[in-house]
């Protein structure tokens, strides 16, 4: 946007536009891939091991200020624009950029997935702790990365910027989202979790293998089924595996494994399956004459629409609404019954 604006035209505008890396596509991957597992992994540190992923990008910026220094005062040359293009633009630093950017695409993404199916089993809110966020800027990520590819295969040359030019726009404009958007967010439930994580390991320090066997399934289930239904625990928007399990004063790998093998679900569906016979039981009492539908879903437990909708779909095969509409049918053919 700048050389549009005729900083090449002028001294000193155009070394500094020519000279400054400001594609700094290797260092791009690496960034989105630790920002995806510092949201995800409350025990992310940067550790020195991890400076290895910033080396390329370390060398292509020493690569820059060398060439610099050769052209202008050793040869007095102009390597960076001697047949009048960017070398940012040449095919062979974009197609390591886009390499790399790849790469860390899918381990982002890997990780992701992994630390999404650790989290169903620890919290009955999963489903807003940062997944629609990281979702979004990941698919937006690998979109970015097929449109390069396909534009790369029909229009190889990457020097030629008005060509180019949206395609540069749109991919700052990503990052100028994601940058943005990772500041303002609110991290509330994620240090929830966090927090959780913490005291669980407190906790896994019990002996699992002793628990699991001498205490028989059928027990801890009716401890749960009471503490979770019969107290209304699901009512608790922000219930963790950990609240369960110290309120049972054991430990979270047995109530998960619990959970898992005595009801077929995981800790979070679990949760939902409780909350969904709640909302039933409500609009059963007719108590949905006196408040919204989403508001029964929030007392109990719910903390999102999108949330609600989804797990009541995933549990009852209907959407809120149709399963209204066949109870009041029921109900208009009881009353002329």
């Amino acid at each position: 946007m700048l050389g549009y604006a005729s900083w090449y035209a002028f001294e000193p505008y155009k070394t500094f536009m020519l000279y400054f890396p400001f594609q700094q596509l290797l260092f791009l991957g690496p960034v989105i891939y630790f920002y995806t597992e510092s949201l995800l992994n409350p025990k992310f540190q940067f550790a020195q091991n991890k400076v290895g992923h910033f080396i390329p990008g370390i060398l292509y910026i020493l690569f820059s200020i060398w060439m610099w220094i050769y052209d202008r005062f050793i040869a007095d040359t102009r390597y960076y624009y001697e047949d009048g293009r960017d070398r940012e633009l040449d095919d062979w630093y974009q197609i390591i950029g886009l390499i790399s950017m790849g790469y860390y695409c899918v381990r982002s993404i890997l990780v992701y997935n992994a630390y999404r199916k650790t989290i169903f089993d620890k919290v009955s809110f999963a489903n807003n702790i940062l997944f629609t966020w990281i979702k979004k800027y990941l698919i937006l990520f690998l979109f970015i990365q097929i449109l390069r590819i396909i534009f790369f295969v029909l229009f190889p040359e990457w020097g030629s910027f008005n060509q180019k030019g949206w395609y540069y726009l749109g991919f700052s404009l990503f990052f100028y989202y994601l940058a943005l958007k990772g500041l303002l967010m609110n991290f509330k439930t994620v240090q929830t979790y966090q927090n959780a994580i913490h005291e669980e390991s407190k906790l896994l320090k019990k002996d699992d293998n002793k628990n699991n066997n001498s205490i028989e399934i059928e027990y801890w289930k009716s401890k749960i089924l009471q503490l979770v239904k019969e107290e209304e625990q699901f009512k608790n928007q922000e219930l963790t595996l950990l609240d369960v399990a110290k309120a049972l004063n054991t430990n979270t790998s047995l109530i998960s494994g619990v959970i898992n093998s005595g009801f077929g679900m995981n800790f979070n569906d679990y949760i939902n399956h409780c909350r969904i016979e709640g909302f039933k039981e409500m609009i059963t009492d007719g108590k949905n004459k006196n408040t919204t539908i989403l508001g029964l879903a929030y007392d109990c437990g719910f903390n999102s629409k999108s949330t609600f909708n989804r797990s009541f779909k995933k549990a009852e095969g209907q959407t809120p609404k149709e399963f209204l509409d066949a109870l009041k049918i029921k109900e208009k053919i009881s009353a002329k019954s």
